[in-house]
């Protein structure tokens, strides 16, 4: 199975941060990394989604619209993201 049809089944089967793994991975690694770096690299973004996750729960109320905070906290994540996509490019 290649790597894109890997994406496409996590997509399917709704493992929306599996897939986005996957992704880094074939982006960062085009050739590949052993067992133990592969293991490690997941694991480290396993933890990154799931901070993330847990801060937007923590901020966001489900019984209400999204405040103005709301949508900045967003706005600064997207931010962050953004300014850390930069420096991918420079590597």
């Amino acid at each position: 199975m290649s790597v894109e049809d890997y994406i496409a089944q996590a997509e399917a089967e709704g493992l929306h941060i599996e897939a986005g793994f996957r992704r880094l991975l074939a982006a960062a690694y085009p050739m590949g990394v052993g067992e133990e770096q592969y293991n490690d690299v997941r694991k480290f973004f396993f933890a990154g989604a799931t901070h993330l996750f847990t801060k937007m729960l923590m901020v966001m109320d489900d019984d209400r619209e999204p405040t103005d905070n709301d949508m900045a906290f967003m706005a600064r994540i997207q931010a962050e993201i953004n300014t850390f996509a930069k420096t991918l490019h420079n590597d």
